[in-house]
């Protein structure tokens, strides 16, 4: 049978609620040129779908992949398809949500204590949503950089120990698109030591453990989508706090931590590598 023939049989044909079903399951068409590649889900009519399922009984779904390629046969999407979503970010670049922090951190109100505090809080929120609980309040102003955690003096019930972080004004002028992502991960690093807390590892003699495990995270730790790029002189300084402290550790602890210090020395030597060949050619 030709496939003219075939696409006026289908058309004449009785269509029944069955077909159309069935039809909603026939939601690729795969072409001679691009076998493998599935085209976008169209979503037809009924009319429209009972012909399509009709002509491929008839003709082969290849015939009407070959229709459709040559543009004999159009099929119009349904009203109801909605639109394609957009494209993701270019790798680098912040998305929205980031943008809309790093704005918000940059305006000029409200005051500069509650800027500094609402950016701690937007990025728990936005980055670290199933952990915002660990953290109890936010402070202003910390008289150094960066940031501090701090549990509180009253003990809780073991186990559900919250931190306060305080925030610096240092934080809150570097919190731009260039320092975007370090700041997102700063704040995980002050995550970890509420959690190791909670595990037992409070108290000076902890320091230089939590310290190593905090920094060697960071430093290695690859950027959350859409929040930037950290540039490699700041991992580099990061990846050199985890090694200080790994050094700081008494043998006990740098044997049951080697496999980690291993990777960050790693980390460090790919890092330094890169920064000795240069930028590539374009």
């Amino acid at each position: 049978m030709t496939l003219a023939k075939a696409w006026c049989a289908a058309s004449s044909r009785r269509k029944t609620g069955a077909d159309r079903k069935r039809v909603d399951n026939e939601r690729t068409i795969r072409s001679p040129a691009g076998r493998g590649a599935v085209r976008p889900a169209l979503v037809l009519s009924p009319n429209a779908a009972g012909r399509l399922l009709e002509l491929q009984r008839a003709a082969g779904n290849r015939a009407v992949g070959e229709l459709v390629a040559s543009g004999a046969l159009a099929l119009q999407r349904h009203p109801d398809a909605g639109v394609a979503p957009a494209a993701a970010p270019a790798a680098g670049a912040l998305d929205a949500r980031a943008k809309a922090i790093v704005d918000a951190a940059q305006a000029d109100t409200p005051s500069k204590d509650e800027r500094a505090k609402n950016v701690v809080w937007s990025i728990l929120k936005t980055y670290y949503a199933d952990r915002q609980d660990l953290i109890k309040d936010v402070t202003y102003p910390l008289n150094e950089d960066g940031l501090l955690t701090t549990t509180p003096a009253a003990r809780a019930p073991k186990g559900s120990e919250q931190g306060s972080i305080a925030v610096s004004d240092d934080f809150l002028k570097h919190t731009t698109k260039e320092g975007f992502a370090r700041r997102v991960l700063q704040v995980g690093h002050e995550l970890m030591h509420v959690e190791q807390h909670r595990k037992g590892m409070g108290g000076h003699g902890k320091s230089a453990e939590r310290e190593f495990l905090a920094f060697a995270w960071e430093g290695t730790a690859a950027e959350v989508a859409g929040t930037g790029h950290m540039n490699r002189g700041t991992r580099l300084s990061l990846i050199n706090a985890a090694i200080k402290n790994y050094q700081a550790l008494g043998e006990d602890d740098q044997k049951r931590y080697k496999d980690q210090y291993d990777e960050v020395v790693k980390k460090k030597e790919a890092l330094e590598a890169k920064k000795k060949r240069g930028p590539a050619a374009p």
